[in-house]
């Protein structure tokens, strides 16, 4: 894998597939998640239930984590899932060809064509420790439901203006949610916050 991991690839690759691949789909309304975290599993550890099976939330090693161990969050949920999450629209996907994806990722999105919004999502194969080592986690942001989820904003890979990447880590790799809106007037902090009750939703589907 190099060096270089492309979970720092996902920003600009969502961008582009915001300006390349817009269809007449609708944005997500992400559900705002309660303040009371919802139980753990049996073994009280924190894990996405879906119906492809559990996802512990947890680190994991970039490095020896194998291609076909990551969960793959836009094959692995149902698109029934992602309804009751409050996904709505239909969902393109890089592994049928409908959107374009670099660097092995699995990529989807559900795109607001009137407003050029987006929400789009990855299985990335970077976890904290890189994030932290790049500098490039946001300062000040925090998720009451998932402390473990964190984003990110400045360098390279976040090539357009607020747009915000959240991300939680998992045994089988991370997952990360981008939102992306042309309005200027939703702050970095806003992005973020989107992004996160994205994942938020999809946790609450299997621990509510």
């Amino acid at each position: 894998r190099g060096d270089t991991l492309r979970t720092y690839t996902l920003a600009p690759l969502l961008a582009a597939t915001l300006l390349a691949g817009c269809s007449s789909t609708t944005l997500i309304d992400a559900p705002s998640a309660p303040s009371n975290a919802p139980p753990s599993d049996s073994a009280g550890q924190k894990a996405f239930v879906f119906e492809s099976g559990t996802v512990p939330i947890g680190d994991f090693d970039p490095f020896t984590l194998a291609p076909e161990d990551y969960f793959d969050p836009c094959n692995d949920i149902t698109e029934d899932e992602f309804r009751r999450a409050g996904f709505t629209g239909e969902i393109k996907r890089s592994t049928d060809g409908e959107i374009e994806s670099f660097y092995g990722a699995s990529a989807c999105t559900f795109i607001d064509r009137e407003t050029l919004s987006f929400i789009g999502m990855a299985n990335v194969d970077a976890n904290r420790e890189v994030a932290e080592d790049q500098d490039v986690i946001q300062e000040g942001f925090s998720s009451e439901l998932l402390p473990e989820i964190y984003a990110y904003h400045q360098g390279h890979f976040s090539s357009m203006p607020n747009t915000c990447v959240a991300q939680i880590d998992t045994e089988q790799g991370g997952i990360a949610v981008s939102y992306y809106t042309h309005d200027e007037s939703v702050s970095v902090d806003d992005h973020c916050r989107i992004a996160a009750e994205s994942i938020e939703s999809l946790y609450l589907l299997g621990n509510s």
